[in-house]
């Protein structure tokens, strides 16, 4: 098990590597590529922090969190323009429709047209100093019953924090949630389809991961319509601006409804069933 995700992981900061290789510019595409690649080796390292490895763990997470710092202005762009054209899917009606292009538009004259952003200088650093920290590890021999405990632990301190979200989550708390959720599924997703038989359901828990992220994605959105609406005067702007952030408010909450139902699925296992799930697991040699 030990050596699979290791594997996995010095596969991925090899993928983010050769993406970087020769380029002077990044796709959207590829920024979001790049920061997906960066979340699966924190998740990966929040693992290896529960296999006495939490120092190295700690540093290799600053890192990678800095790497994606670099990345997180052109990501949030893309979001709120693709956010913004989600919405237009969610009505008929001419008057909001009218008023999303409105919207869209200001954010085009205001920003511009969509720039690829360069290469960071110091990312593809990070993702080498990641894989030198990954092949650095010494695996003296494989504890299978010590990587489980790792994941019952992490497991448990996620199901409690869900729990309490459930009951009396703000805003700030769903997005830790989301968080949280997709560590969790790359946590599980290097087993592959070893669990697929057990109570575990990867799917269920990458469509609630989906579905949080659809909320953040609202959040961020309405934050960003709400400080403009401050800043207007344009009697027109703000007229569309109003509409958009009711289109947003209507769109949230049908999707913490989905949320809510979803988490609720997910977090029915207890961790008992997952650590049953684990003991069952067999890889080929």
């Amino acid at each position: 098990m030990l050596e699979r995700l290791v594997a996995v992981a010095c596969d991925q900061d090899c993928q983010a590597l050769a993406s970087l290789m020769d380029q002077r510019q990044l796709t959207p595409e590829q920024v979001h590529s790049l920061r997906v690649l960066i979340k699966r080796q924190r998740a990966l390292w929040q693992l290896m922090s529960t296999q006495g490895e939490s120092k190295r763990g700690q540093k290799q997470d600053k890192a990678l969190r800095t790497g994606a710092r670099l990345l997180a202005a052109s990501r949030d762009r893309q979001v709120t323009e693709e956010t913004l054209a989600s919405l237009k899917l969610t009505t008929r009606r001419d008057y909001e429709l009218q008023a999303l292009e409105r919207v869209i538009a200001w954010l085009t004259e205001e920003q511009g047209e969509p720039v690829a952003p360069p290469v960071p200088e110091v990312l593809p650093l990070v993702f080498q100093e990641d894989l030198d920290a990954w092949q650095a590890l010494k695996r003296k021999g494989e504890d299978q019953e010590v990587i489980r405990k790792g994941y019952v632990t992490l497991y448990r301190q996620l199901r409690q924090q869900a729990l309490e979200t459930l009951s009396e989550g703000k805003d700030e708390d769903w997005h830790r949630l989301r968080r949280d959720v997709k560590y969790m599924l790359y946590q599980l997703e290097p087993l592959g389809g070893t669990l697929a038989d057990a109570d575990v359901d990867i799917k269920r828990i990458r469509k609630l991961g989906s579905c949080l992220g659809d909320l953040h994605d609202l959040h961020m959105l309405d934050d960003h319509l709400k400080r403009r609406l401050k800043k207007t005067s344009d009697a027109e702007l703000r007229e569309a601006l109003v509409c958009a952030r009711q289109l947003t408010a209507r769109r949230e909450e049908r999707v913490m409804t989905e949320c809510r139902q979803r988490t609720r699925r997910v977090f029915e296992l207890k961790p008992k069933m997952l650590r049953q799930a684990l003991e069952q697991l067999s890889f080929p040699a």
